[in-house]
């Protein structure tokens, strides 16, 4: 592509193939990780429900178990191609962008999916399993605790992804200093405005009512927004 030019619809037809090989790629994975599903979701509840009082999750309408399994599918699907999305992507953009851009790019990426991976296994590890001991204790004397397979599963989904784009926050703050739009100095001066918004945000994110689980994420992010002033220092 490099020393060409292509015309919109050419760049569109482009795109549109690298798409369609990404979704194919994808589905045929998914088709393959069905059959362990089951095993990744009760994997799942083993080790989020460890100690608690129950026996199975509930299902409430006939698609429900075969829907979340597809869900299950297509997340392990793109967890496993991810780095032919990624290629693709890359193949599609990278010619457009600068070397500078291209280095920027290629400096950000995996610091990016390390503090991705870092936010995902704090909330698998510690955030979801105390959330759940806790509000499970707390219905436990007023009603039987049944959850919904697909809630439940979707509601995960949500806190995982949630916790780890929060964890990126290091880099935002780098990528943004670097640009120009905000300094170390900048960042020292908002420190106690920034502070009430990460619990805030901790409140909105986190599922229980509680301080309880809203501390346990908004520790971490405090000290995230320390680690990206240090950054916004460093790369200024």
């Amino acid at each position: 592509m490099e020393g060409k030019d292509f015309s919109v619809l050419e760049h569109l037809e482009e795109l549109r193939r690298r798409v369609l090989v990404s979704l194919a790629v994808v589905v045929f994975a998914a088709i393959f990780c069905y059959p362990l599903s089951g095993l990744v979701l009760s994997f799942m509840q083993d080790s989020l429900f460890f100690g608690q009082n129950i026996v199975s999750f509930v299902v409430i309408s006939p698609l429900e178990a075969v829907s979340v399994k597809v869900k299950a599918s297509l997340l392990m699907a793109f967890t496993i191609t991810s780095p032919v999305i990624f290629y693709e992507f890359w193949a599609f953009v990278g010619p457009a962008l600068s070397i500078k851009e291209k280095r920027m790019l290629a400096y950000a990426f995996i610091p990016a999916l390390l503090l991705f991976l870092t936010g995902v296994s704090f909330a698998y590890l510690i955030l979801l399993p105390l959330s759940f001991s806790f509000l499970i204790s707390e219905a436990a004397p007023l009603a039987t605790p049944m959850l919904s397979l697909s809630e439940t599963f979707d509601f995960m989904l949500f806190v995982l992804f949630s916790t780890g784009v929060s964890f990126e926050l290091p880099l935002v703050i780098g990528v943004l200093t670097k640009v120009g739009l905000i300094d170390h100095k900048v960042l020292s001066a908002y420190r106690r405005h920034v502070i009430v918004l990460v619990f805030l945000a901790a409140g909105i994110v986190t599922p229980d009512p509680t301080l309880f689980s809203q501390v346990i994420l908004a520790v971490p992010l405090v000290l995230l927004y320390e680690a990206g002033v240090l950054v916004s220092r460093l790369v200024k």
